[in-house]
């Protein structure tokens, strides 16, 4: 075990204090994460801070300190946090689950167990939760009761199925380059379907057929008899 450094709850509350000067004493601290010399600390149920902790270095660095603002009822009832990918996720006691990022605090999405579950589960468990953890990927999250039952949940089929609990923008995904329909890739087709995949500049007269098709009109237009003065 090697020693790095160290730092204080005063320090941690002077964190706090120049974000928040209401904030005058220090409740509860919570270490959710540490992975390459980097902590996501929670205090006082609130704040979410990324302390950067360096061996040659008294006090670790401050990377950010964010507000989280749950509810009153989230508040008190939340019996577990959970740091995954950047991302930090509160559950309640009663199977609701709030998305946070780590950066700013900025609530990204929110989960409802008890309305995702099948009904008897739910009925038996949405007032028991109490630890949730993510895969890595955030694919799938998985949450425990407190008579040992653990309830695995696709995310990715959840928020098909509640879009509107996902509250951040989601970035549209670029066209295919490749068309869906089999064509020529030297048609004119083909050339307008890459134009607005790549929304770049793309001159539709360079493709094969174009440049038959001109060659076709100035064959036309030579083999056409001059008119008569």
């Amino acid at each position: 075990l090697i020693f790095v450094c160290k730092c204080p709850a005063d320090l941690l509350l002077d964190i706090v204090t120049k974000q928040d000067q209401s904030v005058c004493e220090l409740q509860s601290v919570q270490v959710l994460s540490f992975a390459a010399g980097r902590s996501c600390v929670m205090v006082n149920w609130d704040w979410l801070l990324q302390l950067q902790w360096q061996q040659d270095e008294e006090e670790p660095k401050v990377l950010s300190c964010c507000g989280v603002q749950p509810s009153s009822t989230d508040r008190q009832t939340a019996v577990h946090h959970c740091v995954c990918a950047e991302t930090l996720f509160i559950l309640s006691a009663i199977g609701f689950i709030s998305i946070h990022s780590i950066t700013d605090g900025l609530l990204l999405a929110t989960i409802d167990l008890p309305a995702y579950l099948t009904p008897g589960l739910a009925e038996d468990h949405a007032t028991s939760f109490c630890l949730v953890q993510v895969s890595a990927d955030l694919s799938t999250a998985v949450a425990v009761t407190q008579s040992h039952t653990a309830v695995a949940i696709d995310l990715n089929h959840y928020f098909r199925t509640y879009p509107d609990h996902l509250l951040c923008p989601v970035p549209q995904s670029s066209l295919p380059l490749q068309p869906k329909v089999s064509r020529d890739q030297d048609s004119m087709s083909s050339s307008s379907c890459s134009l607005a995949a790549l929304g770049s500049p793309f001159s539709d007269d360079r493709s094969w057929e174009a440049r038959l098709s001109s060659m076709y009109n100035q064959a036309q237009q030579s083999a056409a008899p001059s008119s008569s003065p």
